[in-house]
């Protein structure tokens, strides 16, 4: 059997290995993974990354694009050059383009949380301190540390997960495509 790929090339395959292999279709998938590691820098706090967690779980549990289930967000863990969050998550489309529309809106919308958070993303490279650079921002920090003590002290810190009640008020309250989008142009 003979069968054209994506690349457009043809690949020969014995009929015999298609009774014995898995095969698996990809032009027939319902729905795409979402799953970025972001890479923060060192300098980042532990509540800078409470707060990134709780804010990047609601634009994925807000966007009507988003498969709720799972739509995860975790501090995976150390790297060399960075404090690791990794996402897991579903966009539900069958298109491809769509899919990347979405993964577009979806990293600049978390982009945007990481600037308003006051750290940033980490770089692949070695810093020598030769003076003190501006780092993080400090007022950013001191806000971000009383936004997770009032969180704390209300007992409405929404880790290690949100209750069901707030996703489903959170669900599709982000308007996509973004406000300002070419795509909302009525033609």
């Amino acid at each position: 059997t003979q069968l054209r790929t994506g690349e457009r090339t043809i690949v020969t395959i014995p009929n015999g290995d298609f009774s014995s292999n898995r095969i698996e279709n990809f032009a027939h998938r319902d729905r795409y993974l979402f799953n970025p590691v972001i890479q923060l820098r060192y300098e980042t706090t532990p509540d800078q990354i409470r707060y990134l967690l709780i804010e990047l779980r609601k634009i994925l549990y807000a966007h009507p694009l988003v498969s709720p289930d799972p739509a995860r967000i975790r501090f995976a863990g150390f790297d060399t050059n960075s404090l690791n969050l990794e996402v897991w998550s579903y966009v539900d489309t069958p298109s491809f383009d769509v899919f990347l529309e979405v993964k577009e809106d979806l990293l600049l919308r978390m982009m945007d949380t990481i600037t308003a958070s006051g750290t940033s993303l980490a770089l692949p490279s070695q810093t020598l301190y030769f003076a003190k650079d501006s780092g993080v921002s400090q007022e950013k920090v001191d806000e971000i540390s009383g936004k997770i003590k009032t969180w704390k002290e209300t007992n409405d810190l929404p880790l290690p997960n949100f209750d069901p009640e707030h996703i489903e008020k959170l669900r599709g309250t982000i308007s996509y495509p973004p406000d300002g989008s070419v795509s909302n142009k009525e033609f």
